[in-house]
């Protein structure tokens, strides 16, 4: 034999081991070794979460979180360790407003260590992806047990999955959640009933969507025990229903204390925040959420190695179903259906980067992989060349690894983007009210993390995380009762994202930023400082792109329908200002503008403008009254400061 044909039949088998590694798998991976390659994978994870934190530091020159949730979980550790409470301020608010009790908890344990809530969150945050990844290695291996390098690319995927390394820098309770999710299927697999048991009732209190598993895992118990297991795992792996009672019951007694828990601090079996989310986003479009927060997620450029094996393992499992066959991955599917479904149907909303839906990840990657076993043992079957079938599988894996390492990189910089966002606005808006506000400050805002964490002051919760007697007011006429009940709670401060509420009558005395979304703080005057009714800025914007279009008649209307919505805000009277004057009927503008100014005598854009029509008249003593009051509120208005020079030389 040439050495040429040695040469290639040695790397054939090569290739097959690569396929078949349970030929090798005895010798190269002792029984004692699988522990190794489960940490290592589980390092790979923790390795690539400090990346993200080392590029965002490197990028900003601080540490931050890109969710302003991330906040309140600290809030409520760092009052339970000082103040012995679960309260939101100092031990007053006493409620229910962590969707995580389990993960403030373990924060406040933390919190006793350190008092950087970047380090302790961070470690946390890691340390259970990591978790996670080694929990699934060994769920993996129940299930790949003869070929194990697919048990370690499931795990390796995981590992490296940057939406997941994303979240667990992101101060959240998602990768704790992840890793409970994959224990309690490890602990259903292996019939371990107490530990599951346990597993199952924390999960709840770390999100209650994780009752979603429970009714997967019952349904999985149904199907195994109604239909007829395959030939070869004959009925190994039937759990019996005696063997759920005592699961069950123990995870029962968790639901016990944890809606005991929540009914004394708010009054609710669930906490606010899951009160709050449904009441705000439950409304929204939920064939969007299937289009957009779903499907073409799920199927973005960073999955596409993962999703076409997804939908053939799911045919595949369907398939068994209607053939009355059980199959031992039908539980992950059920799972992922089961918690889209949930979503759908009562908050049909992701949230920012999805991350409502991160937790169906890993088990989208496990299922993903059981597809490409089947893919390529059909491969197998058909095609001569083993060699050929190993070049497919290793390729494929490959793929897989360098577009995982592609968008690391890319959400690396998405995370240091978001972290300067929300240090830009909520941070130093928090920092602004603790060096700038009385202690004894009350204030009103719908962001609630980082303003109370940093501001440290008494807070009136405009969406109901922390104040739940508003949670029943959010319908149709939610800004009238908003307005109403700021008037009667009388606040001192005022903070708020313009894209969330718009405010008319006041001028903000902070703006941290003046690029979008812009945070505003206003000193709150009773009967003065009012939030514009919800639709008037729509209709408002409408009717600013009719204008555009020349079609004054559609403008014409959507502008006096918001006046008709809202008629106390000035900026509605301002526009209608605008507008007639735009289209020549300059003394229909000057009403609308003379009414603006009697809301608000200090609306710097209404004065300039009324200037501009007294100038334009001749009234440059008049002009010159208005233009001082437009400098007055604005010494830095441009237009203002031209106009002034201009009358100066007419006076």
């Amino acid at each position: 034999m040439s050495k040429k044909k040695s040469h290639n039949k040695g790397r054939e088998t090569v290739l097959q081991n690569i396929f078949h590694p349970e030929l090798i798998y005895s010798k190269y991976f002792p029984g004692k070794s699988e522990r190794l390659i489960a940490i290592i994978l589980s390092v790979i994870s923790i390795i690539t979460g400090i990346y993200f934190i080392v590029q965002a530091k490197s990028t900003n020159g601080f540490y931050c979180f890109p969710f302003d949730d991330s906040w309140i979980h600290l809030t409520f550790a760092r009052n339970l360790v000082e103040y012995g409470s679960f309260s939101y301020y100092k031990n007053q608010l006493s409620t229910s407003g962590s969707t995580s009790p389990v993960y403030t908890l373990l924060l406040s344990v933390f919190y006793l260590i350190s008092k950087n809530e970047f380090i302790i969150s961070y470690i946390i945050g890691v340390i259970f992806l990591s978790l996670s990844v080694y929990a699934l290695f060994y769920l993996m291996k129940i299930h790949f047990s003869s070929a194990m390098w697919l048990t370690v690319i499931a795990a390796l995927l995981v590992a490296i999955q940057p939406r997941l390394n994303f979240i667990s820098v992101s101060g959240m309770e998602t990768t704790m959640f992840i890793f409970l999710l994959v224990v309690s299927l490890y602990n259903y697999k292996k019939k371990n009933s107490t530990a599951l048991g346990v597993s199952l009732g924390l999960l709840l209190w770390c999100r209650p969507d994780g009752l979603i598993l429970w009714a997967a895992i019952i349904v999985d118990h149904l199907l195994s025990q109604i239909f007829i297991l395959s030939k070869e795992k004959k009925l190994k792996s039937r759990v019996s229903l005696k063997e759920l009672y005592k699961p069950f019951l123990i995870a029962g007694g968790f639901v016990g204390v944890y809606l005991v828990f929540n009914f004394i601090l708010s009054g609710s079996p669930f906490p606010n925040t899951f009160r709050s989310k449904l009441a705000t986003y439950q409304h929204n479009s939920r064939s969007e959420f299937l289009s957009r927060d779903v499907i073409k997620d799920f199927t973005s450029f960073e999955f596409v190695i993962i999703w076409i094996p997804f939908l053939i393992s799911g045919i595949i499992i369907i398939r068994d179903f209607i053939k009355k066959q059980y199959n031992e991955f039908s539980v992950y599917l059920i799972f992922i259906a089961g918690f889209i479904f949930t979503y759908w149907w009562l908050l049909p909303f992701s949230f920012s980067f999805g991350r409502y839906l991160l937790p169906v990840i890993p088990f989208y990657i496990i299922l993903s992989v059981y597809g490409i076993k089947v893919i390529l043992e059909y491969f197998a079957r058909k095609v001569k060349s083993q060699a050929t079938v190993n070049v497919l599988g290793a390729g494929y894996f490959i793929a897989a690894f360098v577009l995982s390492i592609v968008y690391i990189n890319a959400n690396s910089d998405i995370y240091s983007y978001t972290c300067k966002y929300y240090n830009d606005r909520h941070v130093t808006v928090g920092r602004w009210i603790a060096k700038n506000t009385p202690e004894n400050s009350v204030v009103a805002t719908h962001d609630i993390g980082a303003i109370e964490f940093y501001g440290n002051r008494k807070l009136i919760d405009m969406v109901g995380l922390v104040s739940p007697e508003i949670l029943d007011k959010m319908d149709a006429g939610f800004i009238g009762f908003l307005n109403r009940y700021l008037t009667e709670k009388k606040p001192d401060y005022l903070v708020i994202l313009k894209n969330w509420f718009e405010i008319a009558n006041d001028n903000p005395i902070f703006v941290p930023i003046h690029t979008p979304e812009v945070m505003e703080v206003y000193k709150y005057k009773p009967n003065q400082t009012h939030i514009i009714s919800g639709e008037v800025p729509q209709l408002v914007r409408k009717a600013a792109g009719y204008l555009q279009e020349n079609d004054k008649q559609d403008a014409e209307r959507d502008l006096q329908q918001a006046l008709a919505d809202d008629p106390v805000s000035s900026k509605t009277y301002f526009y209608l200002s605008y507008f007639y004057d735009s289209v020549g009927k300059r003394d229909k503008a000057e009403g609308y503008l003379k009414k603006a100014l009697d809301i608000f005598p200090d609306y710097a854009d209404a004065n300039f403008m009324m200037a501009s029509f007294q100038f334009s008249k001749n009234n440059y003593s008049l002009t010159k009254v208005y233009l001082d009051r437009c400098l007055k509120i604005n010494p830095d208005y441009t237009g203002a400061q031209e106009l002034m020079d201009k009358v100066k030389t007419k006076l």
